[in-house]
């Protein structure tokens, strides 16, 4: 008696799934045919201009693919030789914040590192925007199946942080030269962290440099691939389109009548 209702409730739920996918079905049939019977009744008044919009926007997103993995490798690229510069920044902060350079120095490393590589992640997360919204564009053009809206996006993860290993950092600031002059201090103290840590410092930043620029071309690979299953799919479509033929009378009664029959639920 206790087992019975559990049962009950699966069948429920199995007959609301079916129930479901019957009527993505119905919808994706009726949409196949009321653009067979659209173009069978010569209704497709500027399809040959649409055909060759959506052709043009599919055409200019795949060839952003080329500009964007360029701009991205310049990123990671000067990441390689961005030690030099992100100590200075450490120094600077150490000097601003009175800290201690061994707490200070190695967070200000990591933080210029994921602010030198976001400009990286944000031309990749817009580029598969943007290839997003001009395949739901096409897919709408054609009456065919998009992708979701964070399909592409999904890919855009782990991405690499800099891996300063155990860093050692044990320098002092000379608090007489700091109250003759901030610069000077300033200086001196970057030089100093330069000698104690900065081949490290600066192995770090050249193989975050290397392993960003593996993070671009594995993204940007299954972008592309993610990209052309919808974009191979669209021009195979847009082929048959440009090189249909009106359908004969009897065509179109045949497709009235199976549009009839999917309105009775008959089908």
């Amino acid at each position: 008696e206790q087992i019975a209702p559990l049962y009950d409730r699966h069948g429920e739920l199995a007959r609301e799934s079916l129930s479901r996918k019957i009527g993505v079905l119905r919808n994706r049939v009726e949409a196949a045919l009321l653009s067979k019977l659209k173009h069978s009744e010569g209704k497709a008044e500027g399809s040959q201009s649409e055909l060759e919009a959506v052709g043009t926007a599919l055409r200019i997103a795949a060839g952003r693919f080329a500009e964007v993995r360029s701009e991205s490798f310049k990123i990671s690229d000067k990441m390689r030789e961005f030690g030099p510069v992100a100590m200075g920044r450490a120094a600077e902060a150490v000097i601003d914040s009175a800290g201690k350079p061994e707490t200070v120095v190695p967070v200000v490393l990591e933080q210029a590192a994921a602010e030198q590589a976001g400009p990286a992640a944000s031309l990749a997360r817009d580029l598969a925007q943007g290839l997003t919204d001009t395949l739901i564009g096409t897919a709408a053009a054609l009456g065919m199946d998009g992708p979701d809206k964070n399909e592409l996006t999904t890919v855009l993860t782990d991405m690499p942080r800099l891996d300063l290993g155990s860093l050692s950092i044990d320098v002092r600031i000379n608090n007489l030269v700091l109250r003759m002059s901030r610069g000077w201090a300033q200086r001196r103290l970057q030089q100093k962290l330069w000698e104690q840590a900065g081949p490290d410092v600066g192995a770090a930043f050249s193989n975050h440099g290397k392993l960003l620029e593996a993070w671009i071309r594995r993204t940007f690979g299954e972008l592309e691939a993610r990209f052309d299953s919808y974009a191979d799919a669209y021009r195979a479509q847009m082929d048959r389109l440009a090189n249909y033929r009106p359908g004969t009378v009897e065509d179109e009664t045949v497709i009235r009548r199976d549009l009839a029959a999917l309105e009775l639920n008959i089908v």
